[in-house]
């Protein structure tokens, strides 16, 4: 005995297909056969996916099966999601690229808002390791000081960060002020931010 099944696919109209194995939930439609879930998500009515359900990436991969090791039909390069096209960093960009590398070649760290540039870039919400968050204090304008075993450090944050746009591109940072042993305390290593610095100059695209 046959059961069937009804629902309305993406542009509103009612199908009815029959369930050929309620044991695996498996259904055929002209003779394509797929779990339930498959066809759901092709008709456009599985919009969330959980846990071990299939996503836009893994319905890319060639070599997918579904939930339930259903194969579906293959891929082709057209279903595979588009990643968007990496830019090219403005002049005034790169410029302050350029004075960043200036101020880290003097011996001077600079921190940046916001972590898509480079993971190994210091950023503002993230630079100071825990245990010395508590000791960071606001001085007002955007001026903050916090204390480590061996001394203070000092840094801009927000609005009174360096703020250069051009174009839509956008760039904020500002300078830590330490001396070497409390930088060592919050784990800056300045010779490794001036080697990634100098590669976001050289690649030359608009973050990553």
């Amino acid at each position: 005995m046959k059961t069937f099944r009804t629902k309305k696919n993406r542009k509103g109209k009612r199908i009815r297909y029959p369930i050929n194995d309620p044991r695996m939930g498996l259904v055929t439609r002209e003779g394509v056969t797929k779990t339930q879930h498959a066809w759901d998500v092709d008709d456009g009515m599985t919009a969330l996916p959980i846990y071990d359900l299939p996503n836009d990436l893994w319905r890319a991969d060639h070599n997918r099966s579904d939930v339930n090791k259903v194969d579906y039909n293959r891929a082709t390069d057209a279903d595979k999601p588009k990643l968007p096209k990496k830019q090219k960093m403005k002049p005034a960009i790169k410029s302050e690229w350029k004075t960043m590398l200036s101020e880290l070649e003097s011996g001077n760290p600079i921190i940046v808002a916001g972590d898509d540039w480079n993971k190994k870039i210091p950023e503002l919400n993230g630079f100071v390791p825990q245990k010395y968050r508590s000791s960071i204090k606001h001085l007002g304008y955007g001026y903050f000081i916090g204390e480590t075993e061996h001394g203070s450090f000092k840094f801009d944050g927000g609005g009174a960060m360096k703020h250069v746009s051009d174009d839509g591109q956008t760039i904020s940072w500002s300078i830590l002020q330490a001396p070497p042993e409390v930088l060592n305390d919050l784990g800056y290593k300045l010779p490794e931010v001036k080697k990634v610095v100098a590669s976001i100059i050289k690649r030359g695209n608009y973050r990553t």
